[in-house]
């Protein structure tokens, strides 16, 4: 009940999820709590982008980055901003950066991804280990595929689970 950090994650959640009203509810709590928390405002400001009010979200953002000017959340919510405003370059930078201080940060990796920035042209690199025949692991930019030369064109999305690098890390596929 007095967590900043879990009002902030669950108003995120709910914002994802559309639902708004709870999601600022949350978000609100969170900043009542901690008004320094940067990455509430940084969610808030997210959310306000995607109920439609950008301009509201702009705020949040400009206050999250005052707060943790480098932090990785703080990043990829000014990525989302200006992606609304049609600032791609700048976004596609703010998510990269948001990327390298968390790499596992898959926000900012869909947001590249919608603005066909994350090395879609790149070629596949094999993760040596990482496969079980017949299936191997590559990775293309910030993601990871399972693909067959049986099933060529069949391309599974995995996510690792737990830390590490491949090939010890442990992957997961994403099923839609």
């Amino acid at each position: 009940p007095n967590s900043a950090r879990g009002f902030a994650a669950r108003g995120l959640a709910n914002g994802i999820a559309q639902s708004y009203e709870e999601a600022f509810a949350d978000l609100n709590r969170a900043i009542e709590l901690d008004p320094r928390s940067a990455a509430a405002f940084a969610y808030r400001a997210v959310i306000y982008k995607r109920s439609g009010q950008t301009d509201v979200g702009v705020k949040d953002a400009e206050t999250a980055e005052k707060l943790d000017p480098d932090g990785a959340e703080v990043l990829w919510a000014k990525g989302e901003i200006e992606e609304a405003q049609g600032r791609t370059e700048q976004a596609v930078a703010d998510y990269k950066k948001a990327l390298a201080l968390q790499p596992r940060l898959k926000l900012a990796a869909d947001g590249l991804q919608r603005l066909d920035a994350d090395s879609a042209n790149a070629e596949d690199r094999e993760i040596a280990g990482a496969g079980v025949d017949p299936w191997r692991v590559v990775q293309q930019g910030n993601h990871y595929y399972a693909v067959s030369d049986q099933f060529r064109r069949l391309r599974i999305p995995l996510e690792m689970a737990g830390d590490g690098q491949p090939p010890t890390a442990v992957f997961l596929a994403v099923v839609d």
